[in-house]
């Protein structure tokens, strides 16, 4: 059985012991789903549980993969570094998604992006080789893991679409929608807000105008703080905003 979730008790990485696939509460969200757990008894002996805070680095861009990580709970940020020394965030994975899957694609098995916990984060951390020796023996599992890395592709594509086109009004609105997991509400929805600078690296304005808006969001109602770094979002109102 999955262990309660604690937020709080990330102030450093927490090792939750090996990772229970068989009894994963999110089991058919993620790109294992559709494995035959029995069969790979042995190798998922190696998936561990871990709870990061906010900002920790899972991994730099560059380096060669050892791990992949299955996103539990919390939000992980892709970030490109680029000429000028600056930063971008290229992608935002969510839970059930998988963070490093582009090391599969490469020759080198190397990291294309830094990986970054936005707050606190729980991942099951799955070595290279038994993700690649499941890959091998189960052909089923590879249109699962090519289909996760197209729908990251397409949200790649969205970043670069959604959050850098139109208003800023706009651009915020869709950054505010990704954090919902239910696309289908017409009320508020409880989420956990991203850091100011992530949102504005995301757009590509300064933090001065990110705070400008969310503060006129505020006002209107549309972002009301419910907690600690928590906020309800009126998702209807934000959906008619990128309408507009």
């Amino acid at each position: 059985m999955d262990k309660k979730f604690h937020p709080e008790k990330c102030k450093d990485v927490v090792w939750e012991g090996r990772a229970d696939c068989q009894g994963c509460s999110i089991r058919g969200s993620v790109v294992l789903a559709g494995v035959d757990l029995a069969l790979y008894e042995n190798l998922l002996t190696s998936i561990m549980k871990f709870c990061y805070p906010g900002k920790t680095v899972l991994y730099n861009e560059g380096v060669k993969a050892n791990y992949l990580y299955t996103v539990r709970k919390g939000l992980v940020k892709l970030e490109d570094t680029l000429e000028d020394g600056s930063v971008r965030i290229v992608r935002l994975i969510k839970q059930g998604q998988i963070v490093g899957l582009e090391t599969l694609l490469d020759h080198e098995q190397r990291y294309e992006q830094t990986a970054v916990t936005i707050h606190e984060t729980e991942v099951c951390r799955i070595p290279y080789r038994t993700f690649h020796s499941i890959l091998e023996q189960d052909p089923g599992f590879i249109d699962a893991v090519m289909e996760q890395w197209h729908k990251q592709l397409e949200a790649s594509e969205q970043v670069i679409v959604e959050f850098s086109t139109g208003t800023l009004r706009q651009r915020l609105a869709h950054i505010l929608l990704l954090l919902v997991e239910d696309a289908n509400h017409n009320h508020l929805v409880e989420v956990q807000m991203i850091p100011i600078e992530d949102i504005a690296a995301l757009a590509g304005v300064t933090k001065e105008s990110v705070s400008r808006i969310l503060a006129e969001f505020k006002r209107n109602q549309v972002v009301i703080k419910s907690g600690p770094n928590r906020v309800r979002l009126n998702e209807e109102a934000l959906r008619k905003m990128t309408e507009m």
